[in-house]
């Protein structure tokens, strides 16, 4: 039977979390992330058969609506990313694919994987190091949505399950992303700059601080969760209490995900911890099997009242709220709802900066260089951190 499903859709079904606590099943309406079946989404779904039916054969992106035109030219962002953006979806970026086709190019393959025609949602989002920056921007890259990804198709699910406020905010996010990437990209291909994911995540984001304080925008899809710290380094729990911190990495070749938490006590002392390898299609997917292993752990060693730390927003908002949560993270996130009101969890959402000791943890398993006895022999990178947090709790 295995044998006759295509392997992305083999590869796809076993990145769906499977839930911990036993639940009914539902049916879902996977072309939406609330998983809901709506007449609107059903309607999208059936025009764009027909478009792909009639088309002799696949473009790299698609025309936009009226509506998505008018949603782009409301983007709070410079006016250099505006024009950037509609020249990606114009299809009009000068990528290898554009460029063979006019004869400019000896070849239309992507110049940094070498592996897939660079057409502009390959090199934006599905290029495994864009993959890996949209990964660390806490977003869920376009990439998901499997090797047929538009970028139509991905404004569609947004102006489906969004308001339009939200809409704008965020897609001036993703083209803020998308335009460092670029910009990374051409430093690669004329100045021979090495690629660098976490160098292009640092210049999004200083950009991105001085685009909202210019523009005095809220940060996209960042609504402030309850109990939210603000607070650029790790502090420890009150005294006789324990504070856990979660993290999740993806490797370089986006083919292994690392979830990791870390359980330390009042005086910042490692006391346990774990960091596992789990499928996950989505880097939201990966923050939240770390806080659901999170509460396992506590669960099983009779903690209640505990800190849960994590400095994904998104992980952080869903695990507080009552909201729908998208279907592909549904089983996760009842997960983590329900041991919340046994072991009557504190959920906070941190800075990097306050979660760096489960960053590094996460980061060196995926990297292979995490020792099986890490938490009563740790690493010297990891000792480092562990004292550096404590020495600026004090």
């Amino acid at each position: 039977m295995v044998r006759e499903i295509p392997q992305k859709v083999v590869d796809a079904i076993l990145k769906i979390p499977l839930p911990h606590v036993e639940r009914p099943d539902h049916l879902v309406w996977h072309f939406n992330s609330s998983g809901i079946y709506t007449v609107k989404s059903g309607y999208h779904i059936a025009h764009q058969a027909i478009l792909e039916r009639q088309r002799e054969k696949p473009e790299s992106s698609f025309k936009l609506k009226k509506e998505a035109w008018k949603v782009m030219w409301k983007m709070k962002v410079p006016t250099k990313i505006r024009s950037f953006w509609w020249r990606a979806y114009k299809n009009i970026l000068a990528t290898k694919e554009n460029l063979f086709k006019r004869r400019c190019a000896v070849d239309n393959l992507c110049p940094i994987c070498e592996k897939e025609v660079e057409t502009t949602e390959h090199l934006l989002f599905m290029c495994p190091w864009a993959k890996m920056v949209w990964f660390g921007c806490n977003i869920k890259p376009l990439g998901d949505l499997g090797g047929n990804a538009s970028l139509i198709k991905w404004i569609a699910d947004m102006m489906e399950n969004l308001s339009v406020k939200e809409v704008v905010i965020l897609m001036g996010r993703v083209a803020q992303i998308a335009w460092h990437i670029w910009k990374s990209r051409n430093d690669f291909v004329f100045n021979k700059t090495k690629i660098n994911p976490q160098h292009t995540i640092t210049s999004f984001f200083h950009a991105e601080m001085e685009c909202l304080k210019a523009f005095e925008i809220p940060r996209v899809h960042m609504d402030n969760p309850a109990n939210q710290e603000d607070l650029p380094t790790w502090r420890a729990p009150d005294e006789g209490r324990f504070k856990v911190n979660c993290d999740a990495a993806i490797s370089a070749s986006g083919s292994r995900s690392i979830a990791a938490v870390v359980l330390r006590n009042w005086k910042g002392k490692l006391v346990d911890g774990l960091a596992k390898s789990v499928q996950v299609g989505t880097s939201l997917g990966g923050e939240l099997y770390a806080i659901r292993a999170a509460c396992e752990m506590l669960i099983s060693l009779g903690l209640k009242e505990v800190e849960v730390e994590s400095d994904c927003q998104q992980a952080i908002h869903l695990s507080v709220s009552e909201l729908v949560p998208p279907w592909d993270v549904r089983a996760l996130v009842m997960d983590i709802r329900h041991f919340a009101k046994e072991g009557n969890f504190l959920f906070k959402w941190v800075r990097r900066a306050a979660n760096k000791v489960a960053h590094e943890v996460a980061s060196l398993a995926v990297r292979n260089s995490l020792p099986c006895n890490w938490i009563v022999n740790p690493p010297i990178s990891l000792v480092t951190v562990l004292e550096k947090d404590v020495n600026e709790s004090l």
